[in-house]
C-alpha cells in the first residue's frame, strides 16, 4: 500500500499519527506525519509482512468474488439527507451492487445478524454520508477510486481494494482498509495507541 497525507485539521494538529512504527520501502515521509519510530531504509522487517499482507488482500478479493451472490441489490444511491436500512436475512450473505453512493448527510445501515460482503465496482460517500453495519466492501480489480467524503463515519465497515486507490477526506474513519494506493486529505488516524 501507498499511503499520502495532504494537510491537516488545524494549524497544531497533525495528518498522520502512528503510535508505533512507520516504515516504508524507502519512500519519505511528511511533513504532517508523526511516529515513533519512522524508517525509510527499505529494510524493516514491518515491510515483509506488509507485502505478505498485499498477497493476501489480492487473493480475499478474488476467493470473494468468486462466490455465488445470494443477492443483488441493484444500485444503492442515497439522496442528500436520506436513511435507508438494508436488512439481510440470517447467515451468509453475500451480495452484488451495480454501484454504492452514499449522498451529503445521508445515513445507509446494513442489518443482519452477521457481516455481509457487498462486491460492486463502484464506492463513494458524500460529506457527512455515513455507513454502519457489518459490513465489507469488495472492490476487485482495477476501476475507479474509492471516496470516502469529509466527515464521513463507515462504523464496522471494511474495504477490500486491493488493486485501487482509496480517498479518505477530512476526518473520515473506516473500520479496516486494504487497497493499493491511500490519499489521505486532512485525516486525523489518532486514537488509543
Amino acid at each position: 500500500m501507498r499511503a499520502r497525507t495532504f494537510g491537516t485539521l488545524g494549524p497544531s494538529s497533525i495528518g498522520l499519527e502512528v503510535y508505533q512504527t512507520l516504515a516504508t520501502a524507502g519512500a519519505s515521509v511528511g511533513p504532517y506525519v508523526t511516529a515513533m519510530t519512522v524508517d525509510t531504509s527499505g529494510a524493516h522487517p514491518l515491510l515483509d509482512a506488509c507485502r505478505r499482507a498485499q498477497q493476501a488482500a489480492l487473493q480475499a478479493a478474488a476467493d470473494l468474488t468468486s462466490l455465488p451472490p445470494t443477492g443483488n441489490l441493484g444500485s444503492v444511491v442515497l439522496q442528500p439527507g436520506e436513511s435507508r436500512t438494508i436488512t439481510l436475512p440470517s447467515g451468509v450473505n453475500v451480495l452484488d451492487a451495480d454501484e454504492v453512493l452514499v449522498g451529503r448527510a445521508a445515513h445507509l445501515t446494513v442489518s443482519g445478524d452477521d457481516w455481509a460482503v457487498i462486491r460492486t465496482p463502484s464506492l463513494h460517500t458524500r460529506q457527512f454520508g455515513d455507513i454502519s453495519g457489518y459490513v465489507l466492501f469488495v472492490l476487485a480489480g482495477r476501476g475507479p477510486a474509492v471516496s470516502v467524503g469529509p466527515y464521513s463515519d463507515l462504523v464496522s465497515v471494511g474495504i477490500l481494494a486491493p488493486e485501487r486507490s482509496v480517498r479518505m477526506r477530512v476526518e473520515a474513519s473506516a473500520e479496516g482498509l486494504w487497497a493499493d494506493r491511500v490519499t489521505l486529505q486532512g485525516v486525523d488516524l489518532g486514537g488509543t495507541p
